[in-house]
Formats: structure tokens, C-alpha cells, sequence
């Protein structure tokens, strides 16, 4: 297989490598797809029917923000396919995944593991382990779709042991506050995300953290 995908502005993705094959017993395969770009460099496989779809994604590093665009690509093009179905079912995909380095905003995560389930009501992400710098963050968390105007929010529920803080300025913040020291505690809060959206600006519900070391 081999192939370009844009997935977002000026962003083109390579496919290349994988191997493609069908069984009765697991439906369509993909092995081994090398999914190489900006801020990406990873391994897909993954099987399924034409409405659920499983696997892993197993890479040096990657942006969380071009694995929903990978998805909608994706689902678009099934989507497409199904409209000729009598009573098309959405699509899910569930996907395992490991990876060394994980960037999401400014912030930069560390063995990241997780298991990701990408469905039309949103993206729910479970049994998240990372480490943010130093220190951990563990929880889960979902990514509801933009609706009547009202932009994609971000529903985080995590525990954090020792975390620098220099994360949550990256995550927060648009510019540096340059926020130092190191952080334990909980975060349960729900905030938008998209171009040039501030979540701290419009952010719900409770952050409760200990501080050592550092200005704030």
C-alpha cells in the first residue's frame, strides 16, 4: 500500500509499506502501514468490517491532533461507501496505542499509552499513561464534535503525580506563562479546542493540584 493523505492545512501524511488482505474470519486487514509526516512517525494495523474496525498504532511519535483528522478521512470515505446501504450503521474504530512521544498543543508527552475508541458522537480515550515531562498522568478522556455552533470541547478526567508544570502551560495557554516547579492532583474540567481557541478562557469544572518548586 502506499499513498499521500492530507490531514489538515498544508499537512501531507505518507502511507507506505503496508500490507493488505482479506479473511473470513477477521474481515479486511491492514499490517504493518507506515504512517510517516509532520510530527508523525508510526505503525498501523488494523482489521474490521466495513463498521468496526480494531487495532493498534505503535510509533516513535506523533500529534494527537492529526490522528482525528486521520479518522474523519477515514470515516468519510466509508461513510461514502455506505450511503448506498439500506440502514448504514456508523462507523467505530478502536485503536491500542503506544507511543514514545505524543504532542498535543505546545505539550509533549512521553510513552504515551492508551486506547482510543473513534465513533460520530465523539473520540473516547481510556486507560491513558504518560509521562509529562517528569512525573505521570493518568485517566481518560473524550472529544465531543463541534455541534450547532458550539466549537469541539475536551473532557479530561486525570490524576497527576509530580508533573512539571511547564505541561499545563503548553496545554492551557496559547503564549508561554512560563509556569516552573512540579504539580500532584486531580483534573476534572471540560474546555473547547480549535484555531486560535484559548481553553482556559471557557474552561468548567475543578482543578485541584499541590505545587512545589516553581513560580505560578
Amino acid at each position: 500500500l502506499e499513498a499521500n493523505a492530507a490531514a489538515g492545512e498544508d499537512k501531507v501524511i505518507r502511507l507506505a509499506g503496508g500490507t493488505l488482505f482479506y479473511a473470513e474470519s477477521a474481515g479486511l486487514q491492514i499490517e504493518n502501514l507506515h504512517i510517516q509526516g509532520n510530527e508523525i512517525d508510526c505503525t498501523l494495523n488494523i482489521s474490521g468490517s466495513m463498521n468496526n474496525w480494531k487495532g493498534d498504532l505503535i510509533g516513535k511519535n506523533i500529534r494527537a491532533e492529526r490522528v482525528q483528522a486521520l479518522y474523519e478521512s477515514f470515516a468519510q470515505v466509508l461513510d461514502t461507501s455506505k450511503q448506498q446501504q439500506t440502514s448504514p450503521q456508523p462507523t467505530r474504530v478502536t485503536l491500542k496505542v503506544q507511543i514514545d512521544r505524543l504532542y498535543y498543543r505546545r505539550a509533549k508527552f512521553d510513552n504515551a499509552n492508551a486506547t482510543i475508541e473513534f465513533e460520530p458522537q465523539g473520540i473516547h480515550i481510556r486507560d491513558i499513561k504518560a509521562t509529562p515531562y517528569t512525573g505521570a498522568v493518568e485517566g481518560q478522556a473524550e472529544i465531543k464534535p463541534p455541534e450547532g455552533g458550539i466549537p469541539r470541547r475536551v473532557y479530561l478526567d486525570l490524576r497527576v503525580v509530580d508533573a512539571d508544570a511547564r505541561a499545563i502551560d503548553e496545554l492551557a495557554f496559547l503564549e508561554p506563562r512560563q509556569l516552573t516547579g512540579t504539580v500532584s492532583g486531580s483534573v476534572t474540567v471540560a474546555f473547547p479546542v480549535g484555531e486560535n481557541v484559548v481553553p482556559i478562557n471557557a474552561t468548567s469544572g475543578m482543578v485541584e493540584f499541590t505545587a512545589r518548586n516553581g513560580s505560578y
